[in-house]
């Protein structure tokens, strides 16, 4: 019943013949106005916060794309600087590679008949004949990745460089070491020629030389140059192959010596029997010539054997001797002086 009543009072307040939407808004219309106020206010609000936070987003996003500007550049920088690095080397190792093909350029001048082996000499020509890698250049506005593509380019050619001056000092010492062993061949040769030599005049010196000492000395000569043949001391080959050529000469000398001394003495020797034999002729001769003549002698008697050799003893219109000496005024040979001799005599008989 309470309710009721309450519900009584209450109509009497209200009016209940305007809507019920009317009488809440009426009632609560300065509520209205200060939610209009408080959300235009937030509205505001949310502006200006959305427009701060943008400011923040854009100001960090410049930021962020300033600093990563700056680390691009600096890697930029950093890639520049590693390619000038990399370009340094590539003309220090020019420069090698230059000061190689000069300290080997008198090797690079020896030709295939001077060495043992011929492909050596080919190989250092082809070696030698490599073109040099090019240059290039770290452009200083380049980007990093260029600088980077630049410096993989330079140590290639440096790589490429130092390949081919290896490659000239290995076929460069190839060939030395070819042109050394032709040099020690050829030397090895000229020894075994000349101990060759020596044996074969050793033997036809055998009773043919007046001082057999001389023959001993080129014995020991070759002796030792057969020992020393298998050495590789060139210095040493050459040593004894002087010394065998010079021993040698000296057994050669020796026989001419001894054959002309012979031949000497035997022409002494012929021309002796001749006077002796002219002697006993003109003996045999004066025996006739006497029986006739023993009163005409009065100048001088026959001359001996000795005498005829070194004068000529003929018939004088008197019947005496006169002594013609040829051989030490006229400085004739023996056998022409006596044949004058015997000429003369012949023309007085």
């Amino acid at each position: 019943m309470r309710d009721l009543d309450d519900m009584d009072d209450l109509s009497d307040t209200l009016d209940l013949g305007r809507p019920i939407e009317a009488v809440e808004f009426a009632e609560h219309e300065p509520v209205a106005r200060h939610r209009a106020q408080n959300s235009s206010g937030s509205q505001r609000t949310l502006i200006a916060i959305i427009a701060g936070i943008a400011a923040v987003v854009i100001a960090g996003a410049s930021l962020g794309a300033w600093q990563a500007w700056r680390q691009s550049e600096q890697s930029r920088l950093l890639a520049l600087s590693a390619c000038n690095t990399k370009l340094q080397a590539y003309d220090e190792a020019v420069e090698h590679f230059e000061q190689i093909k000069q300290d080997f350029a008198t090797v690079s001048d020896i030709s295939e008949e001077h060495v043992s082996d011929a492909e050596t000499v080919k190989t250092l020509r082809a070696e030698l004949s490599k073109a040099i890698p090019s240059r290039v250049e770290c452009p200083a506005d380049g980007k990093q990745d260029v600088q980077e593509y630049t410096g993989i380019t330079l140590d290639n050619a440096v790589h490429a460089l130092t390949t081919q001056g290896q490659g000239i000092t290995d076929a460069a010492k190839r060939v030395t070491e070819s042109q050394e062993e032709k040099s020690l061949q050829d030397t090895r040769a000229s020894l075994n020629e000349a101990i060759n030599a020596g044996e074969t005049t050793l033997k036809e010196s055998e009773n043919n030389v007046q001082d057999n000492s001389i023959r001993d000395d080129l014995r020991q000569a070759l002796d030792a140059a057969i020992n020393a043949s298998p050495s590789d001391d060139l210095d040493a080959l050459a040593g004894h192959i002087e010394t065998v050529k010079g021993k040698t000469a000296a057994v050669k000398d020796a026989m001419t010596a001894k054959k002309q001394a012979d031949e000497a003495a035997e022409a002494r020797a012929a021309a002796l029997r001749e006077l002796e034999a002219a002697e006993n002729e003109d003996a045999e001769n004066a025996e006739t010539d006497n029986a006739q003549t023993d009163d005409a002698h009065s100048e001088a008697s026959a001359p001996s054997t000795s005498d005829l050799i070194h004068s000529c003893w003929v018939t004088k219109n008197d019947g005496g001797y006169q002594d013609v000496s040829y051989l030490s005024s006229h400085g004739w040979t023996l056998e022409r002086a006596q044949a004058d001799c015997e000429q003369r005599k012949a023309s007085q008989r």
